[in-house]
């Protein structure tokens, strides 16, 4: 009986295992796509007057690029755009400068609204095929960040 458990054991710890790893490689491709990607626009003309943010935090985890920002609204949904001109600074390691666009779809409230925002940047890495890594300036924050990939 002893040695008949055993084999039904052996049988399903792998099953489990399996299922988890698969489990694991599927929420990261679901968490990757849910999240919007940084908009690679070459002729990007900035709004004339944009919408006031400051951001308050800045962190890269994988290919995620999280930014806490806060701003004065709060009556109607703000929309946000990361927008990188393509162009890479000859350095080692290369660096890129991005720009978080901010619509506030004319709310005139003035509530203080927090936000976390996370955008895929997997399309800025340079060059595409290779492990490497990036620095990040995001326009309105004061440190670098490092992408490794």
């Amino acid at each position: 009986m002893r040695v008949f458990l055993f084999f039904i054991l052996i049988g399903i710890l792998p099953a489990c295992k399996l299922k988890k790893q698969s489990k694991d490689k599927t929420e990261a491709t679901t968490t990757m796509q849910n999240h919007p990607e940084v908009e690679t626009i070459t002729d990007y003309q900035r709004p004339s007057n944009p919408a006031s943010l400051t951001i308050v935090g800045a962190k890269i985890e994988g290919d995620l690029l999280h930014i806490d920002v806060s701003y004065s609204g709060g009556c109607t949904e703000h929309s946000f755009r990361l927008i990188f001109s393509g162009n890479y600074k000859k350095s080692m390691p290369p660096q890129a400068s991005v720009y978080l666009e901010h619509d506030a779809k004319d709310d005139t409230c003035r509530s203080l609204v927090e936000k976390s925002l996370i955008f895929n940047i997997r399309k800025m890495r340079f060059p595409p095929e290779k492990p490497g890594t990036l620095i990040i300036s995001i326009e309105g924050w004061n440190e670098q960040l490092k992408y490794v990939y």
